[in-house]
């Protein structure tokens, strides 16, 4: 086993003991993705409920494979005019075997195997789904957690100045207005970031909820973004995507419904041939001979009811699981190329401006502090700076999570990590 299951299994055993002693509430818990990941695959409820349905598909094929039992029929005669009631010599024991003619029992095998097949896809489908939302979640709460950074900062540098314009107003040095206008700042700042640990909350929910972790857990997501700096797309980039499509879950879950349909089809046609039931007999004592051995053969004459009603309902299914599967193709590959284009477009941009600009603002913020507390830049000039460095720093933040998320978008119309941009 190699050392980084190891580790994630001794993770998940931590994670698990630590929630029962209930000590997770003022821990946070540094997670990365792949950490995340491995957390999830093993406790998620909904994947686990999920798998279920394979099970039963499986059970479905073991029974669709069963021949029907054969039936033993024993008679006994208990009256007779001669001897009245009791246990009279004549007996009567039948045995029959129903035989299924034109294949049935192997169209009906192979129509459970491919629903077999559907619910192994399906489960893929769901995997997908979550594994998305988990990595959404992810990437959300990290950002969330650095845009509460940056509010942070300013709430600490106002703090600090309207400490020092409480003393100089107890002095007469500054004007009432002028502190005022410093505490509205902060309380503005103040309600701005309430707002955001809000939604970090409604974040944490829902990764908890996936991991299967204590609601007190706190996720403090660890998230290697590298990669995003120095990625970008090749000239044929997209027209590997469009062959990587093929593979989907919701087309591969597309094509096997056709073959269920298909399937189900011939099966119905298969029904319309009546089944043969043969069996043998042995009759002691009976009215004219006083013994006796016969055999039995039984089948329906299929004059009114042909299963025509079934195969007209199979017959249009499998037209419009046809028509269906060209549709979810012709879907797919517009849901690709609008994901591609705005993935495409926003990594452009993210790559387009200096991704020095937040470093530059903070740096400068000192001696913007500095400068306003020796009172050589207005108020308002302070103040101006602030709130462009806060919307800097934030706009920055958003342009390099969107474009982050418009990749995993790709990802996720995949069903694959095609593209490996976090870590």
């Amino acid at each position: 086993m190699k050392k980084t299951s190891i580790s994630y299994i001794l993770l998940i055993i931590l994670f698990v003991v630590a929630s029962k002693q209930n000590f997770l509430y003022s821990q946070p818990l540094n997670l990365t993705i792949s950490q995340a990941e491995a957390i999830f695959l093993q406790n998620n409820l909904q994947l686990i409920a999920e798998r279920y349905n394979i099970n039963i598909a499986e059970a479905n094929v073991i029974q669709a494979r069963l021949f029907e039992n054969p039936e033993l029929t024993i008679e006994h005669n208990i009256y007779t005019i001669e001897e009245g009631f009791g246990f009279g010599k004549q007996n009567l024991i039948q045995l029959e075997q129903l035989l299924e003619l034109a294949g049935k029992r192997k169209k009906r095998t192979n129509f459970e195997k491919i629903n077999l097949e559907i619910a192994q896809q399906q489960f893929q489908d769901v995997l997908r789904e979550l594994k998305n939302g988990l990595k959404e979640n992810f990437i959300t709460t990290f950002y969330l957690q650095k845009s509460i950074l940056v509010y942070d900062k300013g709430i600490n540098y106002l703090q600090k100045l309207i400490d020092v314009y409480e003393k100089q107003y107890e002095k007469g040095n500054v004007s009432l207005i002028e502190k005022a206008r410093l505490k509205a700042l902060l309380f503005g700042l103040q309600t701005e970031k309430f707002e955001i640990e809000v939604e970090l909350i409604d974040a944490r929910k829902e990764l908890n909820l996936l991991l299967n972790l204590s609601e007190q857990t706190i996720i403090n997501p660890i998230l290697d973004i590298e990669a995003i700096h120095t990625f970008g797309f090749e000239a044929d980039t997209y027209n590997l995507l469009v062959k990587e499509l093929d593979n989907a879950p919701q087309m591969q879950i597309a094509k096997k419904e056709i073959q269920a349909a298909e399937a189900n089809f011939n099966l119905q046609k298969a029904m319309r041939i009546p089944d043969l039931t043969i069996g043998a007999s042995y009759e002691r004592e009976g009215y004219f001979r006083p013994e006796s051995v016969g055999i039995l053969f039984n089948i329906p004459i299929p004059i009114f009811n042909r299963n025509q009603g079934e195969i007209g309902v199979a017959a249009a299914e499998y037209e419009q699981s046809k028509i269906l599967f060209q549709y979810q193709e012709k879907e797919m590959l517009n849901e690709l190329y609008a994901t591609f284009s705005k993935a495409n477009e926003a990594l452009k941009f993210y790559q387009s401006y200096d991704k020095d600009l937040e470093n530059d603002f903070e740096m400068l913020m000192d001696g913007i502090t500095l400068n306003f507390e020796r009172r050589t830049i207005s108020m308002l000039e302070f103040i101006d700076y602030y709130e462009t460095y806060k919307e800097v720093s934030l706009q920055l933040q958003t342009i390099e999570k969107e474009t982050i998320l418009s990749i995993e978008a790709i990802n996720f119309l995949l069903g694959k990590n095609y593209f490996r941009i976090i870590n």
